[in-house]
């Protein structure tokens, strides 16, 4: 005999996945992130250090053509965030690299997307063709 709050959470478990199936699928979805140094002509490196609320995942320092690369799922709650300081020479930028709430709609059927270190900030991609700067110096 099943309780009658255990009866209550497959059926919202069962609600959830035939109102929103999409979304229930995203949850075991591995996003692959890099943030690669683009910077041309340049001898002085990218200090790159990415962390979330639970996981430091260190800093590196990125050379021209130098790529930070990492992995991660969504979490039930769509609160995973992924953020990342970068210093090159005088200039240092925060940018979230992966935020669950965004990046489930934007990098919908891709599981891999770019960050892309230029002279002028931080461009994003999702086929690693297209670029969009949403983080200037």
């Amino acid at each position: 005999m099943i309780n009658p709050f255990s009866r209550f959470l497959l059926v919202l478990v069962v609600a959830l996945f035939l109102i929103y199936p999409q979304a229930m699928s995203m949850l075991g979805t591995r996003y692959h992130i890099s943030i690669s140094n683009d910077i041309r002509n340049d001898t002085v490196p990218l200090s790159v250090r990415c962390k979330s609320k639970t996981e430091d995942l260190g800093m590196r320092t990125l050379f021209p053509g130098g790529v930070y690369f990492f992995s991660t799922k969504i979490d039930f709650f769509r609160t995973r965030l992924y953020f990342c300081f970068n210093v090159w020479g005088q200039k240092s930028r925060y940018i979230e690299a992966f935020k669950a709430t965004r990046d489930e709609k934007r990098c919908l059927y891709k599981s891999y997307f770019f960050w892309s270190a230029r002279e002028d900030g931080f461009y994003f991609s999702r086929d690693n063709s297209t670029w969009v700067n949403e983080y200037p110096w």
